[in-house]
């Protein structure tokens, strides 16, 4: 308690020495040695209390200043770091919704509607300008677009909603292997001149709608401008874009694209798609009665092996009321003897 006095309180000494300064001499004195020894005393007891108050002014003092600056600089850090974490968060989402397959086909679909719109319009105006040619008009009937695209492919009210696959390529393959059903695979590229020319000439034509609607196509769109449509072309080994791609079963657990049409629009022949599906359609029922097939074999051995336990219940039973019958009758003669 003496120490903390000392060190936080008042003094009550008048008179502090200074280091260094020179010592006064005492008056020649008869008790001269006597006055001598004291101030000895007052020096020493005066050198070590100033030496014990600077020891504890370091050791206080010193943890204070410390803990200052650090609380200083991580209140400043924060401030500092607090935009950086909401622009982290503000890339981690948009991210998050570019990784989703989901987003990127709604975004490509919409895409595809709006410039399939503007691609009509535009064709309809060019062709009442230079309609005077009707032999031409009839020639192009077959390339002239027959449907709209966002009333086949909307995701919400479009002709094949249910048939486009809402999440990735993966999804596709398993759909196809679980159903026995055609595939078919989309790869747009939106940086080429002419990238609607699929998209209007062939797969909003009657002749492929018919297709898609007779053998109940699984359909699956994607963008070579994404992560997921270039890991799919570099899958598939395309070379030129866009890419139209048929995937069938060849055996009960195998995929294989079967027929492509990639690059130039004079590359697709309507007659040469529908000959593939018929080709191939074949054995896909094969392999539907096969998976019937081992189905039906399945329910029967269950309905089998159901009615064997059923019956062996029942023997189970009959055989343990006929013990207790015969334990019965043989405690009645017991009692009777």
């Amino acid at each position: 308690m003496d120490i903390f006095r000392q060190t936080f309180g008042n003094s009550n000494e008048s008179f502090i020495r200074i280091p260094g300064a020179f010592r006064e001499e005492p008056p020649a004195d008869v008790n001269g040695t006597a006055e001598n020894e004291n101030d000895n005393t007052i020096e020493t007891t005066q050198g070590s209390s100033g030496g014990s108050k600077s020891i504890l002014h370091f050791l206080f003092q010193t943890p204070l200043i410390v803990l200052y600056y650090v609380l200083n600089f991580i209140i400043r850090s924060s401030r500092l770091l607090k935009p950086l974490i909401r622009f982290h968060g503000f890339y981690q989402r948009k991210h998050n919704r570019l990784l989703d397959h989901s987003s990127q086909l709604n975004r490509l679909l919409e895409s595809l509607e709006n410039e399939s719109q503007v691609v009509t319009c535009s064709e309809a105006n060019g062709n009442t300008e230079d309609g005077n040619n009707s032999e031409n008009t009839s020639n192009n009937h077959n390339n002239e677009i027959q449907f709209n695209f966002g009333s086949l492919y909307n995701p919400e009210n479009g002709m094949f909603s249910k048939g486009v696959m809402q999440n990735s390529y993966t999804e596709l393959l398993d759909a196809c292997s679980e159903q026995v059903k055609f595939g078919v695979i989309y790869l747009h590229d939106p940086l080429l001149d002419n990238h609607m020319d699929y998209v209007n000439k062939i797969l909003c034509s009657e002749a492929f709608v018919n297709i898609i609607r007779r053998y109940q196509v699984l359909l699956w769109y994607g963008d070579v401008t994404t992560s997921e449509g270039l890991q799919v072309s570099n899958a598939l080994k395309i070379r030129q874009y866009p890419l139209l791609g048929i995937i069938s079963l060849k055996t009960e657990k195998k995929i294989e694209l079967i027929a492509r049409v990639e690059g130039s629009i004079s590359n697709y022949m309507p007659l040469d798609l529908e000959t593939i599906f018929s080709k191939n359609y074949s054995r896909l029922i094969q392999l539907r009665q096969q998976r019937q097939n081992i189905e039906m074999q399945r329910l029967i051995r269950q309905q089998q092996d159901s009615r064997y336990q059923d019956s062996l219940r029942r023997d189970q039973e009959r055989e343990s009321e006929r013990l207790e019958q015969i334990e019965t009758e043989q405690g009645a003669r017991e009692q009777k003897n």
